[in-house]
């Protein structure tokens, strides 16, 4: 939070929790919004700069990316 004029600007952290989808990320910040967030923060980067290709995926990313294998080696 930052105060700004004596007013406490709230930031609702969404992260990566819409899973690389538009229509959940606009959901949360609607959602983020009737909370009374002032603003949201999402986060960016690129998994290969943090991972290995041999690394394995978490079963939310073998779900959501529909891949065979179980490592971020790309198919």
């Amino acid at each position: 939070m930052i105060k700004q004029h004596n007013k406490v600007i709230v930031i609702a952290e969404v992260g990566v929790n819409h899973n690389g989808k538009v229509k959940i990320a606009k959901k949360m910040i609607k959602i983020a919004k009737n909370c009374g967030a002032d603003y949201v923060k999402f986060q960016n980067w690129k998994a290969n700069n943090l991972v290995t290709e041999n690394a394995k995926m978490a079963p939310y990313q073998i779900k959501n990316t529909k891949k065979k294998t179980k490592t971020n080696r790309p198919t």
